[in-house]
């Protein structure tokens, strides 16, 4: 393995100047500093180009046309030239270690995971301090390898945030990148599509800062939120691709997908349901029905799904 990481750094951004030069000068600051550093424009109105062309040869700087994040970061890995690719959003930052810790791990196992993660801070509005601290999710050695991540990736919370990943970029390529069908949760579906079955590595070390000072107008989730279609609608493409694409996982796993799948085509029912498109509502429950039938007889016994534990995937765990 060479001394330094072969590496390159991917950041989308949209409308996010006065954000964008943080995550960039974390990159710089990396005591193993990126050899590539990838700024994908995703079609801003604002003057995040003239920020970004203040660093010159410095950064690689593109632009797109409106298409979001998903089809932002695929323009990226095509420009990668290194064959390990860290990701970082835009109204992120990295901690000055996030890189030299990966390094390390891939150095100690010889680049055997798919890929290698550290833990997140979350913003000191947030309950907790850290994704793993929320999510219970703990152990003392400096990384821990994981021959099979299943139970990662399919726990009720992954311990993954993908501003703290580094994925061997021929996997991303070999893999297609980031589904464009998905506006949210195209970093779970990633995760789930390289990291079931597969080798991934969690490096012990809080690598990145999640941040909550983006303009409320800019946040997807202010848009696709759980009382929208579009969220259930990404739940259901989800677990149905999931359940296609991994015929051979345990039957708990397999359980625990069709419960999550059922709930996804019960919630986005409800909500046709209630805009009075009663033929879309009926298919839905329908297939809520034909995924978990047991779903459909606890909502026939209770009236309603709001309390419903319907997902059997177990806490996250690191061992």
């Amino acid at each position: 393995m060479p001394d330094s990481l072969d590496i390159a750094t991917v950041i989308p951004t949209f409308n996010r100047s006065r954000l964008v030069r943080r995550a960039i000068e974390s990159a710089f600051a990396q005591t193993v500093r990126p050899n590539q550093v990838i700024i994908v424009d995703d079609g801003s109105t604002d003057d995040t180009e003239a920020v970004c062309r203040e660093y010159g040869n410095t950064i690689e700087y593109v632009r797109q046309r409106n298409q979001g994040v998903a089809a932002a970061r695929n323009h990226g890995i095509r420009l990668v030239r290194h064959s390990w690719t860290a990701f970082l959003d835009s109204d992120d930052y990295w901690a000055p270690t996030h890189l030299e810790k990966i390094s390390d791990a891939i150095k100690e196992t010889s680049g055997e995971a798919r890929f290698y993660f550290t833990d997140m801070a979350l913003p000191q509005s947030a309950r907790y301090r850290t994704l793993w601290e929320k999510i219970r999710f703990q152990f003392s050695r400096p990384f821990l390898l994981k021959e099979n991540a299943t139970g990662w990736m399919l726990s009720q919370r992954q311990p993954v945030a993908l501003p703290c990943s580094a994925f061997r970029t021929d996997i991303l390529r070999i893999s297609g990148g980031f589904d464009v069908r998905y506006r949210t949760m195209e970093d779970t579906e990633l995760f789930c599509r390289t990291g079931i079955a597969g080798p991934v590595c969690a490096v012990n070390t809080v690598g990145g800062y999640e941040t909550d000072d983006d303009l409320e107008s800019n946040r997807l989730t202010r848009i696709v939120h759980s009382r929208s279609e579009g969220c259930w609608e990404n739940e259901c493409r989800l677990w149905a691709g999931l359940l296609e694409r991994f015929p051979d996982l345990t039957p708990d796993y397999q359980r625990g997908l069709n419960y999550s799948l059922a709930v996804a085509h019960w919630r986005l029912s409800r909500l046709q349901w209630r805009s009075l498109r009663p033929a879309r509502s009926a298919r839905n429950l329908f297939r809520s029905a034909h995924a978990q039938p047991a779903f459909l007889l606890w909502l026939l016994r209770h009236g309603k799904s709001w309390g419903w534990e319907g997902s059997v995937f177990p806490q996250c765990r690191a061992t």
